[in-house]
């Protein structure tokens, strides 16, 4: 896992490099690279899949946030702190194994059965 999470982080930082310095199959393998490393780390580990599962609050934390609402907007309409909408987030993302919001709309719809 940790060498999945290693390989990804070199692929995105090959990737953001100058790509007029890259020659297309270098660009191409590191995007095969990144793409899957990022689908092993979504991958769990083990067979626990009940530990994976979100809780109401978390769903809908995470329902929230994919909707393009802050982490302020959240806390206000949730009545809860900032921190907390924080805390619930990096364990969301760790659940659903991604590593930014933007995918949160997908990951979701995984979880739900696609349906949102």
């Amino acid at each position: 896992m940790q060498n999945d999470r290693f390989a990804f982080d070199i692929a995105e930082t090959v990737l953001q490099l100058d790509q007029v310095q890259l020659d297309k199959t270098a660009l191409r393998k590191a995007r095969q690279l990144a793409e899957t490393c990022r689908q092993r780390l979504r991958t769990p580990q083990s067979g626990n899949q009940e530990g994976l599962k979100l809780t109401a609050r978390e769903m809908e934390i995470a329902k929230l946030a994919a909707n393009r609402e802050s982490n302020k907007g959240i806390a206000a309409k949730l009545h809860v702190s900032v921190r907390t909408v924080e805390g619930h987030l990096y364990q969301i993302f760790g659940k659903l194994k991604i590593v930014e919001r933007s995918e949160l709309s997908f990951a979701l719809g995984n979880v739900e059965g696609g349906a949102k």
